[in-house]
């Protein structure tokens, strides 16, 4: 079930959900949570030569919007009410990802699947989780999960997946707190994925070379 959270939970993070509301028509605009996560990777880095492109996730419906969602301990879903990401989530987190390869310096081209980038890899993943939980025995949390899978182009052949997970306190009771709590979840399940991303490509790269495509051949690329 999705419901949305009352103004006051909005602003005191009280862990009491309300009933259904929505901003009046006319009413204030709603307030745009941004992410800054900043992954800090290990100094032995794989660099390659080697092209990516991250595909935008797939999330269920209860995500796959710009509002920001809340996991009661009753396992219900609901919503900071007039918050919104400044995207639908799985096309933030899909930029996310491309602005954490392109910080790490580590790979020769990366890109979404939207640009024009003749990639020799496919990022994919599956959101699980990315929502702020209340109600359990640790406090106010925020948690992210996702499967990722690597996929070798042009075959679409799967190279490896894995699981990453990142959780942070939320230590405020303002929205800057919610913010930060999942910057702080990011920031290390970024820099794995990354990690894990360039380390499992350059094993493939190096056992399989890349096909030699003809001038003015179409590259099969989804």
């Amino acid at each position: 079930m999705r419901r949305a959270l009352s103004r006051r939970t909005l602003v005191a993070l009280a862990g009491t959900l309300a009933g259904c509301v929505a901003l009046p028509a006319g009413g204030p605009p709603p307030r745009l949570l941004r992410l800054q996560p900043r992954p800090v990777f290990p100094d032995d880095l794989p660099r390659v030569m080697w092209a990516l492109a991250v595909a935008e996730p797939w999330a269920e419906r209860a995500l796959d919007t710009d509002r920001v969602a809340v996991l009661t301990a009753g396992r219900e879903f609901a919503y900071l009410e007039g918050v919104r990401w400044t995207d639908r989530l799985p096309r933030l987190f899909q930029l996310l990802t491309v602005r954490a390869f392109l910080a790490s310096g580590a790979v020769a081209a990366v890109a979404t699947d939207r640009d024009p980038l003749r990639p020799h890899f496919l990022l994919r993943a599956v959101l699980e989780a990315f929502q702020l939980e209340t109600g359990g025995e640790g406090g106010r949390r925020v948690r992210v999960s996702l499967m990722a899978t690597l996929l070798r182009l042009p075959w679409r052949r799967a190279v490896a997946s894995r699981r990453f997970v990142g959780e942070a306190p939320v230590t405020g009771r303002d929205l800057a707190a919610i913010g930060g709590a999942f910057d702080a979840a990011l920031a290390p399940l970024l820099a794995r994925m990354v990690t894990w991303t360039l380390a499992r490509g350059e094993e493939d790269w190096r056992r399989t070379p890349p096909p030699s495509w003809p001038e003015g051949v179409p590259f099969p690329f989804p």
